[in-house]
């Protein structure tokens, strides 16, 4: 079990004591989305992504892209997504976040990518963009 959950580390680059409230919110989280409000209809997908993780040797990585399950989006949940959530990372005012420091959702690292090249890369191909956007890789910024 600890082989397994280094490479989970290694691979999500997330502090360990951040694993279980991860893992709630992928799991309750999303669960919430898909089934509640996409009525079934999953709105993600990671056909044709090719995780990085860069704390794994090259044959960890191929045998990680070899074994991730893949999975499609399907068109209603997408079309949902992006009537109701499309996030362009615009806004006219100032943006302050404030987190106590027991905040098990907002680790440090979710704050340290606002306003990199990559981060507003991938605010501005969003918001120009109709199609789905795809998964985003281990480690990085959406």
């Amino acid at each position: 079990m600890s082989a397994r959950k280094d490479l989970f580390l290694r691979v999500t680059q997330l502090p360990e004591s951040f694993v279980g409230t991860d893992l709630f919110f992928a799991s309750v989280g999303l669960a919430e989305v898909v089934h509640r409000r996409t009525h079934e209809h999953h709105p993600w997908g990671n056909l044709g992504v090719d995780y990085a993780a860069p704390a794994l040797t090259p044959g960890e990585q191929l045998a990680l892209n070899r074994g991730v399950p893949r999975a499609s989006a399907d068109a209603a949940g997408v079309n949902y997504m992006q009537r109701f959530f499309e996030p362009r990372g615009r806004t006219a005012a100032k943006v302050l976040t404030l987190h106590a420091l027991d905040d098990g959702l907002v680790i440090p690292e979710n704050d340290e990518n606002i306003g990199k090249p990559s981060w507003r890369a991938a605010a501005r191909s969003s918001s120009s963009s109709s199609s789905p956007r795809p998964a985003v890789t281990a480690g990085s910024a959406p």
